[in-house]
């Protein structure tokens, strides 16, 4: 029995949500990432929010493997680590240290962004001024008392 549960309601009170899931095991992670890496492609923007230590990069490493792309780890010195895949690029950043926007318009952010490449965003909010609406949407990760993780997929930058 798949314990991944899955939820895309596209009615009109919930437009902005696009997926929900709760992953139960590691083995529903890679089971959830095999769903989204099918719902996301080039020029989309995907912002990571949760706490420290909620799975954002356990998540993109399993994407980048569904992705059948190269190994993904934490971009947190490098602020962006760049991967490939049959398909093109992923870009994943971590913006946990930077503290000033001018600082992302120092390392070509906004460049980056427009790519024609998956975005993947850590700790999103200092970019929020670089990201357009079209094509930016974001994955909440909350961790619940039982250690379960329960994923919320809504369009747009909610920050």
């Amino acid at each position: 029995m798949n314990s991944i549960l899955s939820v895309v309601d596209s009615s009109v009170e919930s437009s902005t949500m696009l997926g929900e899931w709760t992953l139960y095991s590691e083995e529903d992670v890679d089971q959830w990432a095999e769903i989204f890496s099918n719902l996301i492609g080039p020029n989309d923007t995907v912002l990571l929010k949760g706490a420290m230590g909620s799975g954002k990069t356990t998540l993109v490493r399993s994407l980048m493997k569904a992705l059948k792309g190269e190994e993904a780890s934490s971009p947190t010195f490098s602020l962006v680590n760049e991967y490939r895949y049959p398909e093109g690029k992923v870009y994943h950043f971590d913006l946990y240290r930077m503290e000033e926007p001018s600082e992302l318009e120092e390392i070509g952010f906004e460049e980056y962004l427009d790519h024609k490449a998956i975005c993947l965003i850590e700790w999103p909010e200092l970019g929020e001024s670089f990201y357009e609406p079209k094509g930016t949407t974001t994955l909440f990760i909350e961790v619940l008392a039982d250690g379960r993780r329960k994923i919320k997929w809504l369009k747009g930058i909610k920050l």
